[in-house]
Parts: C-alpha cells; sequence; structure tokens
C-alpha cells in the first residue's frame, strides 16, 4: 500500500515513504488512522497485489515472468467531528439555595473545547424559567417575549463565565425546579455542532415574618386580680403559611395569673 504518508495502519510493516507491506493474513481487520487526530478529508491510497509463479510440473527455461502484480486506488475518508462543549452550573451543586425574600447568585461557566477550531462558537441557553415565580437577572443575553428561555450566543473562540441573580417572588417560598442549561458549539465551517447540559434547581426555604405584639395592664385596688391585655399580628403573610403558636409573659415571679401555664422563673405561656 502507498500514499499513507502521515497515516498508521494498525498491522503489518511499515516501508517508509508512506509504504506498507502485509501478508495476505494481515488484510484482515485492516484499518488506518491519521496521525493528526483532527484530519478530516479524503486520502487516495494505492494497493498492489504481488503474485509468484511456483512451477511444480517441469524445469524453467526462463524465470523473469514468473512475477506479476495488479494495482487499484482507494479513498478512505474520515467525516469532520466536533468535540462537545462543557457547561457547569453553581459549581455542579445541583440545589441553589435561597432564603424566602432574599436573593442568590448562580454562576454558569460554559468553554469550547480545548482542541476547538478557531471558527467554533457557543450558543448558551437555559430553559424552565417561570415569570411569575420572581425575577432572575443576567449581564448577557436575552430572554425570549414569554420569560421562559434565556439566550446568548457567544463570538467565535470565546466561552461564557456569567452570573445570574435569583430573587423569588415576595413572601413566597415556591422552589423553581426543572432548569436546564445547554451549551452548543457550532462549526460554521463544517456545518456540524455538538452540545452539553446541566441541570438545576432553586430551593427556596420558608422564613417567617416578624410578627407585632401590643400588651397593656390595668389597675385595680390592693389584693385584686388586676386585667391584662395582649394582642399579637402576623407579620406579612401572603400565602397563609404562618400563624401564631403561642405568647410568653416574662418578669411575673411571685404573681399568678388566671389561666396560662407557669413556666418557672416568673414565665408563663398563652396559648391565642
Amino acid at each position: 500500500m502507498s500514499g499513507a504518508t502521515g497515516y498508521t495502519f494498525n498491522q503489518g510493516t511499515d516501508l517508509g515513504g508512506g509504504v506498507w507491506s502485509f501478508t495476505p493474513a494481515q488484510l484482515t481487520g485492516l484499518k488506518i488512522t491519521a496521525n493528526d487526530p483532527d484530519f478530516d478529508g479524503a486520502l487516495i491510497l494505492t494497493a498492489t497485489v504481488f503474485t509468484t509463479e511456483n512451477p511444480v510440473s517441469d524445469g524453467e527455461f526462463d524465470t523473469t515472468d514468473n512475477n506479476n502484480q495488479a494495482s487499484t486506488a482507494l479513498t478512505v475518508t474520515w467525516t469532520p467531528e466536533i468535540d462537545p462543549p462543557t457547561i457547569k452550573v453553581n459549581n455542579g451543586v445541583d440545589n441553589v439555595q435561597v432564603k424566602e425574600d432574599g436573593s442568590v447568585d448562580v454562576t454558569v461557566v460554559a468553554k469550547l473545547s480545548a482542541g476547538a477550531e478557531p471558527s467554533e462558537f457557543l450558543t448558551v441557553t437555559i430553559t424552565g424559567f417561570d415569570p411569575a415565580w420572581g425575577v432572575v437577572t443576567a449581564p448577557v443575553g436575552t430572554f425570549n417575549p414569554a420569560g421562559t428561555v434565556w439566550t446568548a450566543t457567544l463570538p467565535a473562540g470565546t466561552n461564557l463565565n456569567t452570573v445570574f441573580t435569583f430573587t423569588p417572588k415576595a413572601q413566597s417560598d415556591i422552589d423553581l425546579s426543572g432548569l436546564v442549561a445547554t451549551a452548543k458549539t457550532t462549526d460554521p465551517v463544517e456545518g456540524i455542532s455538538a452540545s452539553a447540559s446541566d441541570s438545576f434547581n432553586v430551593i427556596v426555604d420558608a422564613v417567617a415574618d416578624k410578627p407585632s405584639i401590643t400588651a397593656t395592664g390595668g389597675t385595680d385596688v390592693e389584693g385584686a386580680s388586676v386585667a391584662v391585655n395582649i394582642a399579637g399580628a402576623l407579620g406579612v403573610d401572603k400565602d397563609g403559611s404562618e400563624h401564631i403558636t403561642h405568647y410568653e409573659v416574662s418578669g411575673a415571679t411571685g404573681y399568678t395569673f388566671n389561666q396560662g401555664t407557669d413556666l418557672g422563673g416568673g414565665v408563663w405561656s398563652f396559648t391565642p
């Protein structure tokens, strides 16, 4: 086989100068590999078969015609292939945590492969947003009109390293689940692409709002019981998940309430 300069067969003998020799047995399972792992295209090779005459019936008076050969051309083709990018959200932690009425920053890092061609570029999308959940902002990219998909297309040869800020709706502990970040590498020259994805969720932890309380004490004569008025109110609670569990009064050492639970040390507890 000739014409294989810069290529290697999985078996046979390299004679140098792109020429390889094979025994008939070595043709089974024969494969060729380009020495350049990023090569794509066609290679034209010339295959030659050699035969030898071994006379068995009588002697030979001319041995110059006992060998012969035939050749044919063949084409080996490598189609272009693109290496997928990498993408990581929140440093690989799938569940992003945020307190109710707070906000949290989430990093999104997408990179082209190490051997990317200069023409390759990244398109990064995140799906699964719910505009009713709260507010999500990013310094790059755009949301679709429905606010459910974010997309950023970067210049060729550029990676993405950005930060999203997630702010749940006020007084809500509803989680934002099923978000999927996808990085797509495109080679416009070859017309091929490859993708990678990373899924994540934003988990909102419920936080009780600070309640309010008012208390007034009455006046009466010595030895009498004096009325005490205590009233409490919930803080801002839009989803109805909060309720008042109990009240406590301290400083009542040496005094007794007509109801409630004496916790000792001058502290009493009362149900609403």
